[in-house]
């Protein structure tokens, strides 16, 4: 006699494994985050959800701080990551909000994920 627990364990192991597969291309649209003199300054419109897993692993793994400049190469790239790091005229209020920007953007997708 087959119970209902013996079909559900059955039906677990039947499940197929998700295949992930990399792209040949990465390509993603990007907006423009901020300018500085006239040169503008990018981040993915919508970031890959492994960008916002690998903030959460530098916040587990270092601080906090650590986690967010991470965060904001990973996003901007290294050349705007360098470009906003060389700009001394930036003030804190601008970089709470690009900051704040950056972090909104790439955890946006994994907040609409766990809640599903």
């Amino acid at each position: 006699m087959t119970t209902a627990n013996s079909r559900n364990k059955k039906s677990s192991l039947e499940r197929k494994a998700i295949a992930l597969v990399t792209p040949e291309v990465l390509q993603e649209e990007r907006v423009v985050l901020f300018t500085i003199d006239e040169d503008e300054y990018t981040v993915p419109a919508k970031p890959r959800p492994n960008v916002s897993l690998r903030f959460m692993r530098n916040l587990k793994d270092h601080d906090e701080n650590y986690a967010m400049a991470q965060l904001m190469e990973d996003m901007l790239g290294k050349a705007g990551w360098d470009a906003l790091c060389d700009f001394d005229a930036l003030t804190e209020d601008e970089l709470t909000q690009i900051m704040d920007q950056v972090q909104n953007l790439a955890m946006g997708g994994a907040e609409k994920s766990a809640k599903n």
